[in-house]
């Protein structure tokens, strides 16, 4: 993460104090503020106030993700600690998701099966197109993992399409929920005439995706899921004025909630249906909620299906504002975060009256705004994450409900829910890749993958066998007979401990055996070499390559083709190095 001196860390330390108030007589701050920083953390939107940061609930604590940069963003991810006093990175790359060199946005969390983070985003390419990316996070190596990191695994391209024109097929703003114990990924796709909204899932083999569904609307515009009463439901906005919800139900095939759409339930003065934005999607117990804005009349409201029709909830608008922000079942009650139209723009979070006769405004929170906020629970009291803009910088925070009333129910899953996999024929984008082998005893053991960028890869206390694929990968085998293979990339090696095999592949390659008896394969390209202590063995490969075998020890050298140059000493066995340094002592 790149950071600006001075002015930078006196703004953070202003906002650490200040993060220390409360942000209302109500609402308190949590953990002194999130992040904060003089560079953007807004990213680019393919509709206005699409959040560039989400907050969920994953295994009885609240995780955030951000983006930030300048120039290109990059994502990261943070976790509340147990004692609600700050939020610590998650990973070992200071919390990064993506740690490449390419522009990052729209993240959104999930919480899998057994607690487990997962987060889906997407970036930029090689070329610049917008990929779809999912990743979980493994916890025994504190790494981000993406079941699989190829382009066009999730984004559809068809069979055939010229490279000229594969810009047409680029995908944004997913949106990632658990339909049981499988996640399920709905995303704007970009197509020749116009963008569509597409569900793709995790395949059996958990270690690729296929598609699921595509929504039955015309000119989609902003996408949300979220499961209620067991079945998947997503929603957009149809035709620009239109917002509609559909449910994939158990036969694989999309209803139209409500028989029309959710704006249908307000009539304007000229007795048409008042034109509406769609904002969220949720659930109160087995009822879906719409969350949507009329940016004409600059109305929230929220609406639900009534026999059989669309109808709106709490007796009217939740207030007068630019837009809804986030819809969730809180301690049995439905809460709803919403953007009022003052300027600078107020947050303002209302729960439904236990009646559902009315709105009940739990105070304003927070002002300077950016437009968007995110609820989320834990044990039945409120929590919102939202982004504070103003002339000093911005700053992502997150404050809590005091005195929230007492819970009647349930907190939602976030979005996410139990149910099972609707009876759909879904088909891969890719050919699935080659499942890894299972775990092995002896040297090279346990399998860890990076992906086609760059990673940082740590082994654990046992064998591992650790490969970078594309990218230029930072990895460390730990303890153990471990093997390394850093394939395409620029990438640095690090056997630890262990009798180690650490194999560079092409690229300019940095290795490190370690203390034990290594063997090094630099590989086409520029490698350094270097063994530490114990008997080693070097191979250079083809290319310049530069070799360090001076340690005592009387070790095997060869330096390939190209203008090597070693650092040895006279017990070493040398075999066509050009550059020679003998090391006497």
């Amino acid at each position: 993460m790149r950071r600006r001196a001075g002015l930078a860390a006196a703004f953070v330390a202003l906002i650490a104090c200040v993060g220390a108030a409360p942000a209302s007589a109500g609402w308190q701050d949590v953990g002194y503020g999130v992040f904060s920083s003089l560079e953007s953390m807004s990213g680019f939107h393919i509709e206005p106030d699409t959040p560039q940061y989400d907050m969920k609930r994953i295994g009885g604590r609240l995780y955030v993700a951000w983006v930030h940069g300048a120039g290109r963003h990059v994502v990261v991810v943070s976790r509340l600690s147990a004692d609600g006093s700050r939020w610590d990175r998650v990973g070992s790359t200071a919390g990064l998701v993506n740690v490449d060199a390419r522009d990052a946005e729209h993240p959104s969390l999930a919480a899998g099966p057994g607690g487990v983070p997962w987060i889906a985003w997407d970036e930029e390419d090689s070329q610049g197109i917008r990929q779809i990316r999912a990743a979980y996070y493994h916890a025994a190596s504190d790494r981000w993992v993406e079941p699989d990191g190829r382009d066009w695994e999730i984004n559809y391209r068809p069979p055939g399409t010229d490279p000229h024109d594969y810009w047409l097929w680029s995908a944004l703003t997913p949106r990632l929920v658990f339909l049981g114990q499988r996640p399920y990924i709905a995303f704007a796709q970009n197509n020749p005439v116009e963008y569509e909204v597409d569900v793709v899932r995790l395949a059996a083999d958990k270690h690729s995706w296929e598609h699921v569904a595509r929504l039955p609307e015309s000119i989609p515009y902003g996408v949300d899921a979220s499961v209620v009463g067991g079945l998947l439901h997503v929603g957009t906005t149809a035709g620009f004025d239109s917002a509609a919800a559909y449910r994939l139900n158990a036969q694989g095939a999309w209803e139209k909630l409500g028989g029309g759409i959710m704006n249908s339930s307000v009539i304007d003065k000229y007795g048409y249906p008042q034109e509406g934005t769609f904002n969220r999607i949720g659930g109160l117990g087995t009822d879906v909620y719409g969350l949507w804005s009329s940016p004409y009349a600059a109305q929230v409201y929220v609406s639900h299906v009534v026999n059989g029709s669309w109808q709106v909830a709490g007796g009217g608008a939740v207030g007068p504002g630019g837009n809804g922000s986030s819809v969730r079942e809180i301690g049995g009650r439905l809460y709803v975060a919403w953007i009022d139209a003052s300027s600078p723009r107020g947050l303002h979070v209302s729960r439904l009256a236990d009646d559902g006769s009315s709105w009940i405004d739990t105070g304003p929170i927070d002002s300077g705004v950016d437009g968007s906020a995110v609820l989320s629970s834990l044990d039945g009291v409120p929590y919102v994450a939202y982004l504070q803009t103003d002339g000093l910088g911005n700053r992502l925070r997150v404050a809590r409900l005091d005195g929230a009333p007492t819970a009647i129910g349930p907190d939602d899953g976030d979005g996410s829910g139990p149910g099972s996999d609707p009876n759909v024929k879904a088909v891969p984008n890719l050919p699935p890749r080659k499942p890894p082998a299972p775990p092995k005893h002896g040297p090279c053991g346990l399998e860890l993958d990076g992906t086609s960028h760059a990673d940082s890869l740590a082994g654990t206390a046992v064998p591992n066998t650790i490969r970078g694929f594309g990218g230029n990968d930072d990895m460390s085998g730990g303890a153990g007979n471990d093997c390394l293979f850093g394939d395409s990339g620029n990438d640095a090696l690090h056997g630890g401990a262990g009798e180690d095999r650490l194999y560079g592949g092409k690229g300019n390659d940095q290795l490190y055996g370690g203390p034990d008896e290594d063997k090094l394969y630099g590989g086409p390209g520029a490698d350094f070499l270097t063994g530490g202590a114990g008997w080693d063995e070097f191979h250079g490969g083809a290319g310049n390559d530069t070799i360090d075998s001076a340690d005592g020890r009387g070790e095997s050298v060869y330096c390939g083709t190209g203008i090597d140059t070693v650092r040895a000493d006279r017990f070493d066995r040398l075999h066509g190095c050009e550059r020679v340094n003998i090391v006497r002592g």
